[in-house]
């Protein structure tokens, strides 16, 4: 269904999921930019979170609306990034009471000119990623799947917006093969509150020079061929885009196609993967 109001009563969750491993180092295209995938995830989990924190900011008011929980993964375990709240999920209204200082970043902003120049943006680093170890995302996925879990099962959860977890990663995972790693997201997305099951999206980041393949959000899923089989794996594992939400998705991203589509995005900018969380009533219906 997906048509649930989010709101102080019915709230949703977010489960951010960041790859912390070594292969982060390596460097990818981003918003016209050469950034390693460790700078790309730092920036797109804290923004992330800023636009949860503006969007719970009602007419000067804070209001009750997501939980948000910030898991890591590097080395042999998953870990909070999140630490001085605890290991599980946080309010979003006491992440905006700590607001940290802001720190700004350089990212190239091509112009209707077509020049491209370079162009500050403000971070809120409520999170601080890494890039060492190895890669246990199986770990992290557990890890989500305890917590979804809970988090659907409480009194004050079950009739809310059903969770989104974002994975944010290139795709290499050491400590689960492959069909591991779908079967533990397919039991992720069978999680529910009595609105719908939980969605799983996937930002991929690939390194320059790996398979010239094409930027995107949301690509329709019999179009997704790839030779890439880390990001052929992320597509497996990220939900398809409820039909309900077709439209939303064909309007806003996909001018001129049809589903079904998946939760996926491919090298995308900030503001590209922000809009992921316009899905269903995360931006229209907020009250």
């Amino acid at each position: 269904m997906y048509y649930k109001t989010i709101t102080h009563i019915n709230r949703s969750a977010v489960v951010l999921l960041v790859d912390c491993s070594l292969s982060m180092k390596s460097k990818t295209l981003y918003h016209n930019t050469v950034l390693t995938k460790r700078e790309v995830s730092f920036i797109v989990a804290n923004h992330i979170i800023e636009e949860l924190v503006v969007r719970c900011d009602r007419r000067k008011r804070m209001r009750d609306y997501f939980d948000v929980a910030a898991i890591g993964y590097s080395g042999d375990e998953a870990f909070s990034l999140l630490p001085s709240y605890g290991e599980g999920f946080v309010k979003v209204i006491r992440l905006a009471e700590d607001r940290p200082q802001p720190r700004t970043v350089y990212l190239k902003q091509r112009f209707p000119d077509n020049s491209i120049k370079e162009m500050p943006h403000i971070i809120y680093p409520w999170v601080e990623t890494s890039a060492s170890g190895a890669s246990p995302m199986y770990d992290a996925l557990l890890r989500t799947r305890a917590l979804v879990s809970q988090w659907c099962k409480e009194r004050e959860n079950c009739n809310s917006f059903p969770p989104l977890i974002i994975n944010i990663t290139d795709g290499v995972c050491s400590d689960a093969y492959s069909t591991d790693l779908v079967d533990i997201a397919f039991d992720i997305r069978r999680l529910s509150t009595s609105d719908d099951k939980a969605l799983i999206m996937t930002l991929h980041l690939s390194t320059i020079g790996d398979h010239d393949e094409p930027s995107e959000v949301y690509p329709c899923d019999l179009d997704c061929a790839t030779c890439d089989q880390d990001r052929a794996l992320m597509r497996h594992m990220s939900s398809l885009i409820p039909e309900e939400l077709e439209p939303f998705i064909s309007m806003c991203f996909r001018e001129g196609s049809s589903g079904p589509y998946r939760a996926l995005a491919l090298n995308h900018t900030p503001c590209s993967i922000l809009a992921i969380l316009n899905i269903g009533s995360i931006s229209t219906y907020l009250r």
